[in-house]
């Protein structure tokens, strides 16, 4: 499994970063079984190395390590995409109260302080796996959301792009020839037969269309418009 978009593990590796090697061997000795792979190193520097290089499934890191302290290595993989998910803990020989507030405020996941009984190191553990797991589930649906979410836009964009264009399409215009033949009508105030002369066509869409006929009297009372869908005649001029 490789590295993902959300920074999940690419291997199921432990990775234990301490000076001690007693203390690395019984965080591998404690925690065995639960990992593929298990791989110490005694400085922060090794530890950023292979994390990104192959992100591990959990980090068991101590505070104080040569070269980069866990602090930084913690704070460093938390802002790398490929490690900022991956569960990290310090079980650490600091036990004040500031060196927790601090190790919480690097980016990690716990803090233990040793000696720490086995049970409650498989236990923290199996609860950061848990959730690493978790969080893995909830970003692939986050994505597979995301991604049907971009289908329906899409979706919208293109039926309001065809209707746009059946819009644009619509022609207006001044013509002789309309759609609807021009009714014969009566000046109302002479009763002499208007001279049609023109109509405009226009709406919204061809769906939707609309016209305007345009007539003269021919004795000269002036000017009118018709509007066949609502048969109405107005005086212009």
């Amino acid at each position: 499994m490789r590295v993902g978009k959300l920074g999940m593990p690419s291997t199921n590796t432990l990775l234990i970063v301490d000076p001690d090697p007693e203390a690395r061997a019984l965080c591998a000795a404690t925690l065995d079984g639960m990992f593929s792979d298990v791989c110490g190193v005694d400085d922060g520097r090794d530890a950023l190395v292979r994390a990104i290089d192959r992100p591990p499934a959990l980090i068991i890191s101590e505070i104080r390590l040569p070269f980069i302290s866990g602090l930084d290595l913690c704070a460093v993989l938390r802002s790398d995409a490929a490690t900022a998910a991956v569960p990290f803990a310090f079980v650490t020989a600091e036990g004040s109260e500031a060196a927790a507030a601090a190790a919480r405020a690097a980016g990690a996941s716990a803090v233990l302080v040793k000696p720490c009984a086995p049970d409650v190191v498989r236990a923290e553990a199996r609860r950061l796996i848990a959730r690493s797991g978790d969080l893995r589930r909830q970003g692939v649906a986050a994505r597979q959301e995301a991604a049907s979410q971009r289908a329906r836009s899409n979706e919208l964009l293109e039926r309001s792009g065809r209707q746009l264009t059946k819009v644009r399409s619509h022609q207006r215009q001044m013509t002789t020839t309309p759609p609807l033949v021009p009714a014969v009508l009566r000046c109302p105030v002479c009763d002499a037969t208007l001279r049609y002369e023109r109509s405009h066509v226009g709406g919204v869409s061809a769906v939707h269309a609309e016209q305007w006929d345009y007539y003269a009297c021919p004795i000269g009372c002036g000017d009118y418009q018709y509007r066949p869908r609502v048969r109405k005649l107005r005086h212009v001029s």
